[in-house]
């Protein structure tokens, strides 16, 4: 059975003034063709705005029968790649003032700054930031978080309220603000039932949500924020605490530490730097071992693994994002008497409770992150470099390592395609043509021997 499609690829008119000048454009190109609904193909491999691979799975396929267009059409490409992205970049200026207008109109909710919502690597979706006024009381900062959390399906998996002194671009600003004004016992809700949304495919079919307020609670608190450099996460070598972990506990798979915070000698917070893989218990008493270390305020410990930059904040809230179900990966911890925790004086709300976080892989391998392999990345560096462009400062991720689930098909596929020797791939994946599936059915599941 066939069903008839128009699509229309670009069809867009606008209006543009530029000083004295006006600009028309008008883009327009057209695609029919006939969609197969009982037959689906295998769609190869490509990279997800998620970060990662998506892998082979069934899908419709097309059967084109005319392409028009104007006689001089204006075609745009856009690149969907690991965010940021021409396509997160175009969805990112609609979405937040949509988020914005459901607060404020919607909801009529009193207070509101402005809505941001994470870019780079979590693709938008996951991650939420909502800035307050200072004057805002509680209950509007609780309705605000509640209203983007159900806004949406696919966005708001943590939704964190900051104050109005809080840049919400900046990650390490945020992590200062959670840990300095928040009481995870008090100021942190999950809530359940969230479906799984965008993102790698795994076997959990849920997922949750995870609100924070961090916005400031005392009004005799000192609200000047640290320096910018003061707040950078750093890589903590040969400290008490890693040898604690590694010697006193015996803990296994732990490699490294880093640690966040204005005062070096009492941090903030902590990040666990995990071998791929560690046992489920092992990544726990890593975690409640470093939050009940002597006698600190540790406000948040969470548990990255090694293919994760743990002194980048984006590749921090990444991994929550796509790694970590807070009704499962996540619990809070607490001490009793708040003022007897060495460095609470320093903290705007100090407490006894702390947030402990397992962002860590599910199983031992994942897709492939969704970017060019090392080689590829390191021969455009050159080329970069010989046409003196401006002074590159790579981050990681820069390059897509392979993360163990990735076999020798998808591999010649790949190097096809650099190869531009598409045509082939496509010759062998009409091959594998299904009848009565589900669109989105992983190939493996039909043909286990590919792996």
């Amino acid at each position: 059975m066939f069903s008839y499609i128009g699509l229309v690829i670009f069809a867009h008119a606008a209006h543009a003034r530029v000083g004295k000048e006006n600009f028309q454009y008008f883009r327009r190109r057209r695609t029919e063709g006939f969609v197969e609904t009982d037959y689906l193909e295998p769609e190869a491999p490509f990279g997800e705005s998620h970060g990662h691979i998506a892998l082979e799975e069934f899908n419709m396929q097309m059967h084109v029968t005319a392409i028009t267009s104007k006689t001089k059409p204006v075609l745009a490409s856009i690149i969907s790649q690991v965010t940021p992205s021409e396509s997160s970049v175009i969805k990112r200026v609609a979405y937040e003032p949509m988020f914005l207008a459901h607060l404020r109109d919607n909801l009529g909710i009193q207070g509101i700054e402005n809505v941001t919502l994470h870019e780079p690597l979590t693709n938008l979706r996951k991650v939420t930031f909502i800035r307050m006024t200072r004057k805002a009381n509680t209950t509007e900062i609780w309705r605000a978080l509640y209203g983007i959390s159900n806004f949406r399906a696919d966005c708001g998996k943590y939704v964190i309220a900051v104050s109005e002194d809080i840049n919400p671009l900046k990650g390490n600003e945020i992590l200062w603000s959670i840990a300095q004004r928040a009481n995870p016992i008090q100021d942190i809700h999950v809530l359940k039932h969230r479906a799984g949304g965008h993102g790698p495919k795994s076997g959990r079919s849920t997922d949750s949500t995870m609100l924070i307020d961090a916005t400031i609670k005392s009004t005799l608190a000192n609200h000047t924020i640290p320096s910018r450099q003061s707040l950078n996460i750093r890589q903590a070598r040969d400290t008490v605490i890693l040898s604690h972990l590694q010697d006193n506990l015996g803990i296994q798979g732990i490699k490294k530490i880093a640690v966040g915070g204005s005062e070096p000698s009492t941090p903030h917070f902590i990040i666990l730097t995990m071998e791929r893989g560690s046992l489920r218990s092992e990544i726990w008493r890593a975690l409640n071992g470093t939050a009940n270390f002597r006698n600190t305020n540790i406000k948040l410990v969470v548990a990255v693994d090694d293919d994760i930059d743990p002194c980048n904040s984006d590749s921090i809230f990444w991994a929550l994002a796509y790694r970590c179900n807070p009704a499962l990966d996540s619990t809070t911890i607490t001490y009793g008497d708040k003022t007897q925790s060495l460095g609470a004086e320093i903290f705007e709300c100090s407490s006894g409770s702390s947030l402990l976080v397992d962002a860590t892989m599910e199983g031992a391998v994942m897709p492939p992150l969704a970017l060019p392999t090392r080689p590829f990345m390191e021969k455009a560096a050159e080329i970069w470099k010989e046409l003196e462009l401006p002074t590159l400062s790579p981050e990681v991720p820069w390059y897509g390592p392979n993360l163990g689930d990735w076999n020798d098909r998808w591999e010649q596929m790949a190097r096809r395609a650099a190869e531009s020797n598409y045509a082939e791939n496509g010759r062998l994946t009409a091959q594998q043509i299904e009848r009565g599936l589900k669109p989105g059915t992983p190939l493996r599941q039909l043909r286990p021997e590919i792996d």
